[in-house]
């Protein structure tokens, strides 16, 4: 048995006289360059060589192959070959480099072509042109072309260009080409030619559909039947087109109901009918190129029940599954309801402090409620309606109130449990078993990180690099999607200049970015990260005249929170909190931290993390949390709370019943990436606590999505849920 949670996307058709197919028909764009000797005025003289080439080889700069910075070739310059050089510091080869995108055979009921593509910028000189094409071309022989479409590009703007296919260009042997060429010489890599940009916006074949989608006649799949005393419920046998999409039309013809108008699913509900009548219809489908029309199925009739005036059973309502509470969620199940013309279920939270929501009607009995508040109280009650004209309401069950666990560690590590340095392979073996990894600034060892019954001492002072950076780090942790709370504790021995840190950030691998500190294959900045820095002397920048700060780096915002210097000598508690709702973190010390809870006496602000468009900073990819610090700074006592411990995904069950006949199940569920999940199980919903199914726990999702595990456990009836952990 397979239970999956599904998304369902509609999409609208679009009419036209043919189908056109874009960019997706045409193989990967790919580069070729036709080399000729230049003569001694610099035009092409004799044909040298035909070549396939990369697109950085020709100087096609591309992130996306639909957009493309053009540029004159300076790959082949070659100052002491006068094939390829004039001897006077200029090259001496005529090269026409062409970016290009070919299609797959073209087929016999094509009919044009079309290219269309803007300028975006050109600085480029005079003596190199740019040529955008669309063409036929014969894939026998020489390739010659058949037919074609140029035009020279200068200015910003749009262009277009289009080439007809004729039947004899589809016999068999013909292809579709489009893309840009760029002629000139080529260039020495000391001077600057300058550059044209250039996208491709629109790149389609139209095809000439002149058939209708099959089956024709149409048939049901499932036969017309009344749902409730004033609706009846049709589904068409999916119809196939070969190179459309397809659209049905649902025709009431007797009983006076209503028509569908054409639309892309293939269910149809026919609404606002009498109580007691019948109804007949039949179905059509169309493409949506053409609007080839097919025949319509036979008639097929219901009848809808007389007028329901009674409520669902039960009434009033009650709990199957009572509220249960994770962390910031609350789950529940309503006994599933009967009633003949069909039920729908209103879940509502009568008390309840941040986040709390009611369910809205909906044909689910499960509902979750989400993004509430750790350690809060929240009462909930669900109600029951029939899909009736009357609508006919049950009373609401009695209320059950929850209380939502407290935010748990997900990860609590003294940094006193390991002895060695990063430098020892043993260490780093147990620092990535307890789900930390390392990187530091320098290759060196005096710059690893110590560990004793200290903590975990960071590197040491070198004057070379002002002071050395090191990092530890949490492990493919996505906290993007999820609040959390982040402490550690900070020990400075009294060295003059000391620093320590905590932040959190992508972690992505690119030692390349700017402000990454160095970090080799770690990245400590990524592209983007947020940092809380204490410092016990100011800093001999000007720019960061502050001994406790909070910045992005690398980011848009470079925002700096300046104390007065701290102690060299002293304890430090350092708390770095995330809201995954409001996109905000936050960073706060405690200066003379001596254990017990944590008191906030320096606020070093709020960086908001959103970006562009309401998005999250981040971008999603995995978010890691991380401290670090030089010249003598023990770290210890590192502790994450974060919301995604223990999440429940939600009850995974057969129907309302949640009721698994026979052993085993093969379940699926929507995951997180960098978040390990456990499947849960109960045989009596209200009288036995959650038990973990050892045989499809412990699951590590790698990238977000679909998720998947089998259960082996086996009884007479087995209810499941996923949480993670």
């Amino acid at each position: 048995m397979k239970i999956i949670t599904l998304t369902t996307t509609l999409l609208a058709g679009c009419f036209s006289m043919s189908v056109h197919a874009g960019f997706e028909q045409f193989a990967p764009v790919t580069g070729e360059a036709n080399v000729f000797y230049a003569t001694s005025s610099g035009n092409p003289g004799d044909y040298w060589f035909f070549s396939t080439w990369g697109l950085a080889d020709l100087q096609s700069i591309t992130t996306d192959d639909r957009t493309f910075e053009l540029a004159p070739n300076i790959n082949a310059y070659n100052a002491s070959d006068p094939d390829w050089s004039n001897g006077s510091g200029d090259g001496n080869a005529w090269m026409d480099m062409t970016t290009l995108f070919r299609a797959n055979p073209i087929l016999p009921n094509s009919t044009n072509a079309t290219f269309n593509v803007t300028v975006d910028a050109n600085d480029l000189d005079e003596r190199y042109s740019v040529v955008a094409f669309v063409r036929v071309r014969d894939n026998s022989g020489e390739w010659p072309v058949v037919r074609e479409d140029t035009v020279t590009l200068t200015t910003p703007g749009t262009y277009s260009l289009s080439v007809d296919i004729y039947p004899g260009n589809t016999s068999g042997f013909h292809t579709c080409d489009a893309g840009f060429t760029m002629s000139g010489l080529n260039a020495n890599p000391t001077s600057d030619w300058g550059s044209m940009t250039v996208t491709a916006t629109e790149l389609s074949i139209g095809i000439n559909d002149v058939i209708p989608p099959n089956p024709s006649p149409m048939t049901f799949e499932t036969a017309p039947y009344a749902i409730s005393d004033q609706a009846i419920s049709m589904t068409a046998t999916t119809a196939i087109d070969d190179f459309a999409d397809v659209e049905y039309y649902f025709t009431c013809t007797a009983g006076g109901g209503n028509d569908s108008g054409w639309q892309s699913s293939t269910n149809y509900v026919d609404t606002g009918l009498a109580a007691n009548t019948l109804y007949s219809y039949t179905v059509t489908a169309r493409d949506t190129s053409n609007q080839n029309e097919g025949l319509a199925s036979s008639a097929a009739s219901a009848t809808t029940p007389a007028t329901d005036t009674t409520a669902p059973s039960p009434n009033p309502m009650t709990f199957s599954v009572a509220p249960e509470a994770g962390m910031t969620l609350v789950s529940m199940t309503a006994t599933t309801a009967t009633d003949v013309s069909g039920v729908e279920y209103y879940f509502a939270c009568t008390f309840g402090g941040v986040g709390a929501n009611d369910s809205g009607w909906q044909s689910s009995p499960v509902y979750v409620d989400t993004g509430l508040e750790p350690s809060s109280s929240y009462t909930y009650t669900v109600t029951a309606r029939d899909l009736s004209a009357a609508t006919n309401v049950t009373a609401a069950s009695a209320a059950v109130s929850v209380t939502t666990s407290a935010l748990e560690p997900w990860m609590v590590n003294s940094l006193t449990n390991y002895t060695g340095d990063t430098w020892q392979a043993m260490t780093a073996f147990d620092l990535n078993v307890d789900g930390l990894e390392y990187g530091s600034e320098l290759d060196d060892p005096d710059s690893a990180i110590t560990f004793d019954g200290s903590g975990a001492t960071f590197g040491g002072l070198n004057t070379a690099t002002y002071y050395t950076r090191n990092v530890l780090r949490t492990l493919a942790q996505d906290y993007d999607d999820g609040s959390f709370e982040a402490y550690a504790t900070i020990v400075f021995n009294g060295n003059s200049d000391q620093a320590a840190f905590i932040g959190m950030g992508q972690g992505i691998v690119a030692p390349s970015v700017n402000g990454n500190w160095g970090v080799p294959d770690l990245a400590l900045g990524g592209v983007q990260s947020v940092l809380g820095e204490i410092k016990t002397s100011l800093s001999s920048n000007p720019d960061h005249q502050g001994c406790a700060m909070l910045k992005i780096v690398d980011g848009g915002e470079d925002t700096k929170y300046e104390t007065d210097p701290v102690p060299t000598v002293g304890t430090f508690r350092v708390k770095l909190t995330y809201d995954a709702d409001l996109n905000e973190a936050t960073i706060k010390v405690d200066t003379d931290y001596a254990g017990g809870a944590f008191v906030a006496d320096l606020d070093l602000g709020t960086i908001d993390t959103s970006g562009s468009g309401g998005t999250n900073m981040f971008y999603g990819a995995p978010v890691r949390v991380y401290v670090g610090g030089g010249e003598g700074a023990v770290v210890r006592d590192l502790v994450i709370k974060s919301s995604l411990n223990e999440v429940v995904i939600g009850d995974v069950s057969l129907g309302g019943s949640g009721l698994v006949s026979g052993g085993g199940m093969e379940l699926s569920w929507d995951g997180w990436a960098g978040q390990t999940y456990d499947v849960q199980y109960k045989s009596d919903l209200m009288n036995s606590a959650w038990t973990t199914d050892t045989s499809a726990s412990d699951i590590y999702v790698t990238e977000s999505g679909t998720t998947s595990a089998t259960s082996t456990v086996s009884g007479a009836q087995v209810y499941y849920r996923v949480i993670a952990k």
